[in-house]
């Protein structure tokens, strides 16, 4: 059985991950008008899938009988510097995401709350491919704007070699 403080945590990952659809929303937003598409694009879908984590934790919470909170969220930055530093505060999101995740699983063991564990696990691998794969797009965007601009087409180039072999 969940208890009442691990329901507060849950509600508010609910609350994150709604601020977090927001955010990549606003981001894609920044982008486009930005001449961004691909980035745009990108960013819009994944907005719908952290909207899709917080649907998950909304449902984990009401089929235990418990009242899932949205909560009130602040609104996202609407201006960026930088594609950079788009990608620089999407990665700090998802690190930031990590170690409220770590946080309630810490909670769930420590109330051998194994349910609540098993329902959590799910989001530690979600996590763990969330910021390899914006570590992967910053990488690649520091690797452009520096002298190593070639680098990435060559990157691309041996991964498309590789796949013929």
């Amino acid at each position: 059985m969940i208890s009442k403080s691990l329901v507060e945590l849950v509600n508010e990952q609910i609350r994150n991950e709604h601020y977090a659809s927001n955010l990549y929303l606003q981001m894609s937003a920044w982008c486009e008008v930005n001449g961004l598409r691909g980035a745009a694009f990108f960013l819009k879908k994944h907005s719908a899938e952290e909207r899709e984590h917080m649907m998950k934790l909304f449902s984990f919470l009401t089929e235990l009988g418990h009242l899932a909170r949205v909560g009130e969220i602040p609104a996202p930055p609407p201006d960026f510097a930088s594609v950079e530093e788009v990608f620089a505060k999407a990665l700090e999101h998802e690190k930031f995401v990590t170690e409220k995740i770590n946080h309630m699983v810490d909670q769930a063991l420590s109330a051998k709350d194994y349910a609540t564990f098993s329902f959590l696990q799910w989001f530690i691998d979600e996590q763990r491919e969330e910021e390899i794969l914006f570590t992967d797009i910053l990488d690649k965007i520091r690797m452009l704007s520096g002298d190593n601009r070639g680098l990435y087409f060559i990157d691309r180039e041996i991964a498309s070699l590789g796949a013929q072999s």
